[in-house]
């Protein structure tokens, strides 16, 4: 530290009154140790949220699966209250980044009315005319414009879970980016 500096500060501390520069000192060790307690709350969150996870994703589903176990209760122990737990299907769909072979498979397969083309606006995949008019007035204007095609994640999901449930057929997951599986969920139980 520069001595000038030092000086300063120093004529500084002699100008407050006593105890008042270890009442300030002691007030930026609280904030210290709040900011270091909330940085080890939130990794704990973290841990506990892949801990809940895991079991909600993984080992209750699997053990579920094993024993034949649809659903389960708790009863109330304590300040618990009673929970109902329930293995069911887990669907999740998201495009991947290069998401060009799973659109061409949803157009060869006759699903090509999910696809949008998202300018700033979004166009059926069937309004091929419209797309054209537009491409050619943005390109007439010369104005910068990115043109996209994409499925919603809750339409593409929701399509995966209607071809597994109702149609008896599973597309190719890897190329919607889509993933199926187990979960068991819990809900408090409903007071009759």
């Amino acid at each position: 530290m520069k001595p000038d500096l030092l000086k300063a500060i120093k004529s500084h501390e002699q100008k407050l009154p006593e105890g008042a520069l270890e009442a300030v000192r002691a007030m930026c060790r609280t904030m210290r140790d709040l900011q270091h307690e909330i940085k080890d709350l939130e990794e704990q969150q973290a841990e506990k949220q892949k801990r809940l996870t895991k079991l909600s994703m993984n080992d209750l589903p699997d053990l579920f699966a094993e024993h034949k176990i649809k659903s389960l209760g708790l009863d109330a122990e304590g300040n618990m209250p009673a929970y109902d737990l329930t293995a069911q299907p887990y669907y999740h769909a998201v495009l991947p980044e290069e998401s060009d072979p799973g659109l061409r498979w949803l157009e060869a397969n006759g699903h090509g009315d999910m696809i949008k083309r998202v300018y700033t606006v979004k166009l059926q995949m069937d309004s091929e005319e419209q797309a054209e008019e537009l491409r050619s007035f943005l390109e007439e204007h010369d104005l910068a414009f990115d043109e996209k095609e994409t499925v919603p994640w809750n339409t593409l999901t929701a399509f995966i879970k209607e071809q597994i449930e109702k149609r008896h057929n599973t597309p190719p997951l890897d190329i919607l980016g889509a993933f199926v599986g187990r979960v068991v969920k819990m809900k408090p139980k409903r007071n009759e």
